[in-house]
C-alpha cells in the first residue's frame, strides 16, 4: 500500500463530501479547524499509542467531517512491535452550545508500516527497519467515536474522545482507545 494513493483517496473523499453537502458554496475558513492530538489504548495484548494531525470542516450546525494523518506504535508484553503511518476520515454528529458540544460519529482508517515478529527495543530501528525482523504491512478498519468539544477563547478547542478500533491488526484483543485533540480555528 503506497502513501500517495492513500492520501489522494482521502482528500478526494473530503472534497466529494463537501461538494455534496454544500454544493457550489464557497469554502468558508470559519468552518476549518487544524488540530493535533494523542491517543492511547492501555488495555489488550497490543497497546496502541499514537499522534494524529487533523483538519476538520464543519458542514452544518450538527455535522463535521475530519481528515487525519497519524503515526501509531503497537507492542505487546513481549515487546513484539509494529509502527504504522496512515490517514483517517471521520464524520461526526454534534449537539450543544458554542462552548460545549457532545459528539458521536464514525471513521475509517488506512495505514502502512512495519510489523515485527521478533522483540525490538529501539523505536528508531523499528520505524526505519526493512530487514529480516520486520516486514512491511498494511492495515485498515473502522471505528465508532464519541467525545466532547470544549471551546476556549475565540479559536481554540480541546476534544477528549474515546474510540473502539475494529480492523485488521490485533483488534479482538484490544480495549477502547482514549485520546485528546487540541485544535485551532483558522478564523474566528
Amino acid at each position: 500500500m503506497e502513501a500517495k494513493p492513500l492520501l489522494i483517496t482521502s482528500l478526494t473523499a473530503i472534497f466529494l463530501t463537501s461538494t455534496i453537502v454544500h454544493g457550489n458554496e464557497a469554502l468558508d475558513t470559519q468552518s476549518l479547524t487544524w488540530g493535533v492530538g494523542a491517543f492511547s489504548e492501555p488495555k489488550g495484548e497490543y497497546g496502541r499509542k499514537g499522534l494524529e494531525f487533523t483538519l476538520s470542516r464543519t458542514f452544518s450546525k450538527h455535522l463535521t467531517g475530519q481528515f487525519g494523518l497519524s503515526y501509531l506504535r503497537a507492542s505487546n508484553t513481549e515487546n513484539i512491535s509494529a509502527t504504522f503511518k496512515g490517514s483517517s476520515l471521520s464524520l461526526f454528529l454534534h449537539h450543544g452550545t458554542e462552548e460545549l458540544q457532545a459528539f458521536i460519529g464514525a471513521g475509517a482508517y488506512w495505514s502502512e508500516g512495519n510489523n515485527c515478529d521478533e522483540p525490538v527495543d529501539d523505536v528508531v530501528y523499528l520505524a526505519l527497519n526493512q530487514g529480516d525482523d520486520c516486514i512491511e504491512a498494511g492495515t485498515s478498519g473502522f471505528y465508532p467515536e464519541a467525545g466532547v468539544r470544549i471551546k476556549f477563547g475565540e479559536r481554540y478547542s480541546i476534544y477528549p474522545f474515546v474510540r473502539k478500533i475494529n480492523g485488521t491488526y490485533g483488534n479482538n484483543l484490544n480495549g477502547p482507545t482514549y485520546g485528546v485533540n487540541i485544535s485551532f480555528q483558522l478564523s474566528p
